[in-house]
C-alpha cells in the first residue's frame, strides 16, 4: 500500500511526549494547525530528535495515518527560541506559541496567518529589549486581525502582515495602551 507523502514548512508549538513517542502541535503553511506523531523520537539513535524540539521552523514531511499524522522526516532551519538574543523575546516565542494554539484551533490552511507569525518570530530572534514589547504586540493584533476578531486598527499598521518595520513598531511603543485594549477586545471576543 503507497501513502502520500507531505512536505511543508512548519513551526512546531508544543511537543507532547510519552514513552519513546512524542505528539506535536504544529502550524503548518499547507495545513494550518495539525497533530503529528514521531515515533521513537526521543531514543537517543533517531535521528529527528534534534530538528524536532519547540518553537523550532522547520520543513516536515508527514504520511496521513488511519487516525493522525506521522512525521517522517524534518529539517531544521531554526530554532527560533535558542537563537532569541534577550531572554524576554524567548519568553514572548512561548506566549505567542500558546496563543497561536488557542485561537488557531479548528481553522484550515491560512498563508498570510502562516507568514505573519514567521516574520514575527523571526523578528523577535534578533530583536533589541526594547523593542520585543511592541513587537509581541503587532504579532497579536496581526493573528488577531487575520482571524477576524479584531477590525478597527488599521490597515497601515496591520498590513502587509509580514513586514515589522520600525515606522510601524515605533507608532506601537507610542500608542501601547491603545493597542492592547484592541488585543484584550479581540481575546474576549473570541470567547476562548
Amino acid at each position: 500500500m503507497s501513502y502520500q507523502i507531505y512536505t511543508t514548512k512548519a513551526l512546531i508549538l508544543k511537543r507532547i511526549p510519552y514513552d519513546a513517542n512524542v505528539s506535536y502541535l504544529l502550524y503548518t503553511k499547507e495545513m494550518g494547525l495539525i497533530s503529528a506523531l514521531a515515533t521513537g523520537v526521543r531514543k537517543s539513535e533517531s535521528k529527528l530528535r534534534y530538528a524536532l524540539q519547540e518553537y523550532s521552523f522547520c520543513e516536515v514531511s508527514l504520511v496521513k495515518g488511519r487516525h493522525t499524522w506521522r512525521l517522517t522526516s524534518a529539517v531544521l532551519e531554526t530554532n527560533l527560541y535558542l537563537s532569541a538574543k534577550e531572554q524576554g523575546a524567548r519568553e514572548v516565542i512561548a506566549r505567542i506559541s500558546t496563543q497561536v494554539i488557542r485561537l488557531v484551533a479548528g481553522q484550515e490552511k491560512d498563508e498570510q496567518l502562516f507568514e505573519s507569525l514567521l516574520g514575527g518570530l523571526q523578528e523577535l530572534v534578533g530583536a533589541p529589549s526594547e523593542l520585543v514589547s511592541a513587537i509581541e504586540i503587532l504579532i497579536m493584533l496581526r493573528m488577531l486581525r487575520i482571524l477576524g476578531y479584531v477590525s478597527e486598527v488599521e490597515d497601515s499598521v496591520c498590513v502587509p502582515y509580514g513586514l515589522y518595520n520600525e515606522h510601524v513598531l515605533h507608532r506601537i511603543t507610542q500608542s501601547k495602551q491603545v493597542f492592547v485594549a484592541h488585543i484584550n477586545k479581540g481575546l474576549r471576543e473570541s470567547q476562548l
